[in-house]
């Protein structure tokens, strides 16, 4: 399995071409000024919108196979900067939260699948990288 995106860098922003049936294409906006670049945006909410989506789509997903239904599930995120060495930016940290909000009936369902997906692909990805932290429950 595979995918593939195209990004686009111009003077007047940016365009993220995900070639995704749901996302599509994603405009970004900033400016130049002087030296210096104004982000309206920026990478690193794609990251964690990533990993927030991911998470959510599994669980949902995992709810759907045992026969479990949900109203939402819902995800909050934040990333943690800091300078490396060199005074460069990086991510240090991830803190994901996510409720699901399930009938009482599928309480002990939604727990088993909590159980099952402790993190998605993507966490799992960027957890080699950095701490990628991801606490679920019931809304």
């Amino acid at each position: 399995m595979s995918m593939e995106a195209r990004f686009t860098l111009t003077e007047s922003g940016t365009l993220l071409r995900t070639q995704h049936p749901l996302y599509g294409d994603i405009p970004g906006r900033f400016q130049y000024l002087g030296g210096e670049r104004e982000k309206y945006g920026s990478p690193a909410a794609f990251l964690i919108g990533a990993v927030l989506s991911c998470y959510c789509e599994s669980l949902g997903a995992e709810l759907h196979r045992r026969g479990a239904f949900f109203r939402s599930i819902e995800a909050a995120g934040r990333i943690e900067m800091a300078k490396d060495e060199n005074g460069m930016p990086r991510i240090v940290r991830m803190d994901v939260d996510v409720t699901a909000d399930v009938e009482e009936r599928w309480a002990g369902i939604l727990q088993e699948c909590l159980d099952r997906v402790k993190n998605c692909p993507v966490s799992r990805s960027l957890a080699a990288g950095f701490p990628v932290s991801i606490s679920a429950r019931r809304a």
